[in-house]
C-alpha cells in the first residue's frame, strides 16, 4: 500500500449512507483512492469530485448492481486503475414503496438482484484480486467462510 493508505470501492455511493461512507473515508486520511459507484454517472462524478476536493484520489464508475456484467466491470476497472482493492463496501440497495401484498415477482426479483446478487458478485470478483495482494483486504458480506490458507489475507466485515 502506498504510505499505508487504502483503496476502497463503495457501491451505491452517490447519495445517502453510501455517500456518507465515501466522504468519511476520504476525510479520514486512511484512503489513497475511493471509487464512487452509482447507476447514474453524473451523480457518481459529483461525489467523486467532492472527494477529490478533500485531497483524496477518486474515480466515478457507473454500474447497475442488478447486472452481473456491471458488477464485474466495476471491480475490474477499479483494480486496473489503482492496481488493487483493499476495501469493498456493498452499500447499494433498493426498496419499493408498495404494500407487500401488492409486490409483483418482477419487483421482488429486482430487489434480490440489487440487494443480494450484486453484493455476491462484487465480493466474489473483489476477492479474486484481494487474494493476489500482499496486504490484508476487507469487504462487507454476509458469509465468513474461507479456506485456512486464505485466512488473514481477506477479512470479512459485516
Amino acid at each position: 500500500m502506498v504510505s499505508g493508505r487504502k483503496i476502497a470501492v463503495v457501491t451505491g455511493s452517490s447519495k445517502g449512507v453510501g455517500r456518507a461512507i465515501a466522504l468519511t473515508f476520504a476525510k479520514s486520511g486512511e484512503y489513497l483512492g475511493i471509487v464512487v459507484n452509482s447507476r447514474k454517472q453524473a451523480e457518481a462524478q459529483e461525489v467523486s469530485d467532492e472527494i477529490k476536493s478533500l485531497g483524496c484520489y477518486s474515480i466515478a464508475i457507473e454500474a447497475d448492481m442488478s447486472k452481473e456484467s456491471d458488477c464485474i466491470r466495476l471491480i475490474d476497472e477499479t483494480a486496473k486503475h489503482y492496481g488493487r482493492i483493499d476495501v469493498l463496501v456493498n452499500n447499494a440497495g433498493i426498496q419499493q414503496e408498495v404494500p407487500f401484498e401488492d409486490t409483483s415477482t418482477a419487483v421482488w426479483q429486482k430487489i434480490i438482484a440489487v440487494d443480494l446478487t450484486g453484493p455476491f458478485v462484487c465480493s466474489r470478483e473483489a476477492v479474486k484480486h484481494m487474494l493476489n495482494q500482499t496486504q490484508k483486504a476487507a469487504f462487507g458480506a454476509a458469509a465468513d467462510e474461507f479456506s485456512d490458507e486464505n485466512l488473514g489475507k481477506v477479512e470479512v466485515v459485516g
